[in-house]
């Protein structure tokens, strides 16, 4: 039994909730627990435990588990500003505040351990908010869990981080087999054993850690487990089996042309074309009397202002995948490296490889 303010019960379980979703731990258990003068929240998946520690006060010890299904919407019908007494009275956890007011949580006669630190051979700092970037840019790269190419290389199913053990550079990647993205990262540091996370994983990571405070970064010995700490916050993720494939050598700068596009207007075509074709976003690039057009065929002919450097080659490109390329990169310009119609396309901008990404172009029609 302990006391504790409405918002912070509402904070912690509707960040454990949603992190347990993007992690897809199916039947999604919490425990509560009280510890000495704190009330642990936690729960533990195959691939991902997390447990948020805070400060409360302890009127008796507790120990319950009940579901994330019956406990979220019944936090967030707690009011606001008030202190809430959470005891346990047979099967049920109550929450009380005010005049006699109560909310009834049907608990469940689940047990489990205390989330398990493993032994950690080295940590890493990671700045404010890198692992909520990480989550939001790397995963729509990496390959669906169900996807033929995942069950050949379970590794591509989330984003991989390396660190190159000579010059210390950090690199974050992303594939799918269709699609690449490589980024260096200047705001975390890794280790030597280079490691994939499961996208869900570290989305769901993203949820229950704060975006304002250093994350310290932890792996065991055999690299199976990566830990996130951050205050009252901890995240025990498993890592995915495999080797993550050698994209790098797939970036091509050195192609028979370059096409360089204004990047907000490359953008703006993009967007038109999943308007126009919704169910099939393909951009055609046309060449009709030495200018390029941007083609939808029956449906879009639109002249488009690019500089091309070398033999021209017509191609064609998910307009979606383009768009979302296009948007990882500042600058005015954006360069595509293309060697043939069929052949992978390299997008970068001039002077820098801090991003690189990959797109297999589709059949022209």
């Amino acid at each position: 039994m302990f006391k504790i303010q409405s918002e912070v019960l509402k904070g912690i379980v509707s960040s454990l909730a949603k992190g347990a979703r993007k992690a897809k731990l199916g039947e999604r258990f919490i425990f509560i627990r009280t510890v000495d003068e704190k009330v642990s929240f936690y729960f533990n998946g195959d691939d991902a435990s997390v447990e948020k520690v805070v400060q409360a006060d302890i009127q008796a010890t507790m120990d319950v588990a009940t579901t994330m299904r019956e406990l979220e919407p019944k936090i967030a019908a707690l009011p606001n500003s008030e202190e809430i007494l959470v005891q346990v009275e047979n099967t049920q956890m109550k929450l009380k505040w005010g005049r006699n007011a109560e909310i009834s949580v049907e608990t469940v006669p689940e047990t489990t351990p205390m989330l398990a630190i493993p032994d950690l051979v080295e940590t890493a700092k990671w700045a404010p908010g890198t692992v909520h970037g990480i989550a939001r840019i790397m995963p729509p790269f990496a390959a669906n869990m169900n996807s033929s190419h995942a069950q050949r290389c379970p590794a591509i199913t989330g984003p991989n981080f390396s660190k190159d053990q000579e010059t210390g550079e950090v690199f974050v990647k992303s594939t799918d087999g269709f699609k690449a993205l490589t980024m260096k990262a200047t705001k975390l540091d890794w280790f030597s054993a280079p490691t994939s996370i499961e996208s869900g994983t570290i989305m769901g990571v993203a949820d229950v850690l704060p975006d304002d405070a250093e994350i310290t970064v932890g792996i065991n010995k055999e690299a199976s487990l990566v830990v996130f700490q951050s205050g009252s916050t901890t995240a025990v993720v498993r890592t995915l089996v495999g080797n993550f494939p050698a994209i790098d050598r797939m970036y091509l700068e050195d192609t028979k042309a370059k096409w360089r596009f204004d990047r907000l207007e490359l953008i703006e075509l993009c967007r038109r074309v999943k308007i126009l074709s919704p169910q099939k976003p393909i951009l055609e690039f046309r060449i009709k009397n030495g200018k390029v057009h941007a083609i939808i065929p029956l449906t879009l002919d639109q002249q488009v202002g690019v500089v091309i450097e070398g033999t021209p080659e017509e191609f064609a490109l998910n307009a979606t995948y383009l768009e979302m390329t296009a948007s990882l990169y500042r600058g005015d310009e954006v360069i595509l490296y293309v060697e043939a119609p069929n052949k992978a396309i390299t997008v970068g901008i001039e002077g820098s490889s801090d991003i690189r990404t990959l797109l297999s172009p589709t059949q022209l029609r």
